[in-house]
C-alpha cells in the first residue's frame, strides 16, 4: 500500500510551520515493526508514535486509558490537538480529552479541514 502523497506533502508543509504530528494508533506493535521495516519513510514522518501494545494489554482507543497514555507520552506539556480519526467512537472520546475532532472521510477533507483550524 502507498502513502497518500498529498497528506505526506501536508504533513510536511505542518512540520515546517512548526506543528507537531502524531501517530496514534490502535495497530499493535507488530504491525508497527512491519510498518517500520516495510515503510521507514513513512513512520519517519511522525514526531512521536503512541500505539497499543503487550504492556498495556492493548488497551487503545476510544477507551480513557489510551488518551491518558497519549498525553503522558506525546503531549506532557498539554498542547492543543487535533485528533483525525476514521471513527466517530474515537473522535467523541478524543473530545473528552479536550482535543478537536475530525472524523476522517478522504485526506482531501481532513487536509481541508484542518487547514481551517490552523488559518492564523
Amino acid at each position: 500500500q502507498q502513502a497518500n502523497q498529498p497528506l505526506v506533502a501536508f504533513i510536511k508543509q505542518l512540520q515546517a510551520r512548526g506543528y507537531q504530528v502524531h501517530l496514534f494508533s490502535n495497530i499493535g506493535d507488530l504491525i508497527l515493526d512491519d510498518l517500520v521495516a516495510k515503510q521507514p519513510d513513512l513512520i519517519n514522518l511522525f514526531d512521536a508514535i503512541c500505539y497499543t501494545h503487550a504492556h498495556t494489554d492493548y488497551v487503545g482507543k476510544p477507551y480513557d486509558a489510551a488518551f491518558h497514555a497519549y498525553h503522558a507520552q506525546c503531549n506532557p506539556m498539554g498542547k492543543q490537538v487535533i485528533f483525525v480519526d476514521n471513527t466517530k467512537r474515537n473522535i467523541t472520546a478524543a473530545q473528552r480529552h479536550g482535543m478537536i475532532g475530525i472524523l476522517y472521510r478522504s485526506a482531501n477533507d481532513a487536509i481541508e479541514q484542518i487547514s481551517t483550524l490552523l488559518k492564523p
